[in-house]
């Protein structure tokens, strides 16, 4: 439904660093979040693969149930659709927020699944984190991945401080912004067909993905 920008390697490691930021109990600082998470993530994602329950749908149900509290996601939303956001009722937001969630869990999960094995050997660096616009509200955790090419793969998380405690809002990943790249490709379609297009094909797309969902566990 979407072009996509950002390629499969460059998905597969924007997820696989994301996920890694659940955590049960978090830390005071953000890079304490991020790094104490990994362990966790890791750890219950080969349980589930050594349980051969491993599958796009397993990966979306943990990824929903340990992810999403720590992801602002009207931030995200927000920032993705830019000025058409300050523009949408408050009913296209929730619809936009909703299914732009639930295709991005789909998109990435598929992804980590057919690239378990690379996702599970990659080993991060946690580098030093730096102040976003000044402020000690809102900051970036860099890392590192180390990758196949021997040159490690630059990710940072930028977060924020929020009353329930950090947040994420935004992942770069080589220098592709996962907020700038779904919004540059989505202005284009607002452009072409309006905000409810939009929703409308997100809406079409996740429902797509999900028969297929349900006729691979068939299989």
């Amino acid at each position: 439904m979407q072009k996509q920008t950002v390629t499969k390697a460059v998905s597969l490691l924007f997820l696989a660093s994301l996920l890694a930021s659940v955590v049960q109990a978090a830390p005071a600082k953000p890079k304490d979040i991020i790094e104490t998470a990994t362990t966790s993530f890791i750890k219950e994602l080969q349980n589930v693969r050594e349980s051969k329950s491993l599958s796009p749908e397993s990966i979306q149900d943990l990824a929903k149930r340990l992810l999403l509290p720590h992801l602002d996601l009207t931030k995200v939303s927000r920032l993705v659709l830019g000025k058409h956001w300050r523009r949408a009722t408050n009913t296209q937001k929730e619809q936009f927020q909703s299914l732009f969630i639930s295709m991005l869990m789909q998109t990435y999960a598929t992804a980590l699944a057919e690239n378990i094995d690379i996702a599970l050997t990659r080993k991060v660096n946690y580098l030093p984190m730096t102040e976003d616009s000044g402020s000690v509200d809102d900051l970036t955790v860099r890392t590192e991945i180390n990758s196949t090419t021997g040159k490690p793969v630059p990710v940072n998380y930028r977060l924020h401080l929020k009353k329930d405690g950090w947040k994420i809002y935004d992942v770069t990943v080589a220098g592709i912004s996962l907020v700038v790249t779904y919004r540059n490709n989505f202005a284009s379609e607002i452009r072409r067909g309006g905000l409810d297009n939009l929703i409308s094909r997100l809406a079409s797309h996740n429902d797509k993905r999900a028969e297929a969902a349900l006729i691979n566990l068939k299989n």
